[in-house]
């Protein structure tokens, strides 16, 4: 295993946590533009596959899991057993697979890396942040609506707002409004979504590719090139100091397909239990494909992330 190893950036903590408080609001007031109550909503991030299926452009990045583990800090302490359980686990980039102290300390904390793609969480704290987004765009929603006041920075562990606490009428005495045509649930996606999704960028990549006559089209002008694998593993270090690289580049710096790096760049978790589809930078090419059940819910890797899907549903099918 070799010891990698590059420049260290200055502590900019307080740089990402303004960061932080920037983009949560614009999680929760992105949608402003949005008519919520006809069929032109686009969930944020969201790339339509069908109707109402949409799956991220990108992967889930450091940055989206900061502002997840920012909130949990804030709601319930950051001595809580939930915001220790959101916590990546770091120590993922030590293993038989990677050993890179400086990814260690730096991967989840520089903002250098807040567009890669977050690493070492299980299937089970996926699947925790999916319920946690739904709940948050939907209460932008509402927020933009005016159904409900914004008092995101005056909710604490017994006042913050869920999906199931606003239609039962037990979010701070407002009444449910049945007026709203959906709500966005995000999850991770199913084995079958995801042969679906894989279908849609590999005819992107391919009509990208037909229609392209640039210099970079030569150099990314395969589906192996374009994808981070072992293939392109060495150059990545070069160019980002991480085997990883950003979840908005699809070849070197250049972003141009419309679900980026959905094989390859890292492997994604789905719904099914402890499959994971997509390759990574720690396959080779021929497995990029594939879904793999080697591992459990509780598996953490320094090649493991995930991105969300999400379906618009009707509010009367909601339960809770």
């Amino acid at each position: 295993m070799a010891n990698h190893s590059h420049k260290k950036l200055p502590n900019t903590d307080m740089n990402t946590q303004c960061k932080i408080y920037l983009l949560l609001l614009f999680y929760l007031l992105g949608c402003k533009t949005v008519k919520v109550n006809n069929d032109t909503y686009t969930p944020p991030n969201g790339y339509k596959i069908h109707d109402n299926f949409y799956v991220d452009i990108t992967e889930t990045s450091n940055i989206n899991w900061k502002e997840y583990h920012h909130w949990t800090g804030r709601i319930f302490g950051k001595n809580s057993t939930e915001y220790i359980e959101a916590t990546p686990d770091t120590t993922v980039w030590m293993g038989e697979t990677m050993y890179d102290s400086t990814l260690m300390v730096d991967y989840y904390r520089d903002y250098k890396y807040d567009d890669f793609p977050v690493v070492g969480i299980t299937q089970t704290q996926a699947m925790k942040f999916s319920k946690w987004r739904s709940d948050r765009v939907f209460e932008g929603m509402l927020i933009v609506a005016k159904k409900i006041n914004n008092t995101t920075l005056e909710q604490d562990e017994n006042t913050y707002f869920t999906i199931e606490k606003y239609l039962s009428g037990n979010f701070w005495g407002y009444p449910a409004d049945t007026t709203m045509a959906f709500i966005p649930q995000y999850r991770l996606p199913a084995k079958d979504e995801v042969k679906e999704i894989a279908a849609s960028a590999i005819a992107n990549f391919n009509a990208y590719i037909t229609n392209c006559k640039s210099k970079l089209c030569k150099k990314c002008n395969t589906l192996e090139t374009i994808s981070n694998s072992k293939l392109n593993h060495s150059e990545n270090y070069e160019l980002y100091g991480s085997p990883t690289r950003s979840t908005k580049i699809d070849c070197r710096d250049e972003s141009f397909l419309d679900v980026h790096n959905f094989i390859g760049n890292v492997a994604e978790w789905t719904m099914g239990y402890s499959e994971i589809y997509g390759g990574s930078w720690n396959d080779e090419f021929s497995d990029d494909s594939s879904t793999t059940t080697i591992f459990t819910e509780n598996t953490k890797s320094c090649f493991i992330g995930f991105r969300n899907v999400c379906i618009l549903k009707p509010v009367n099918e909601i339960t809770y």
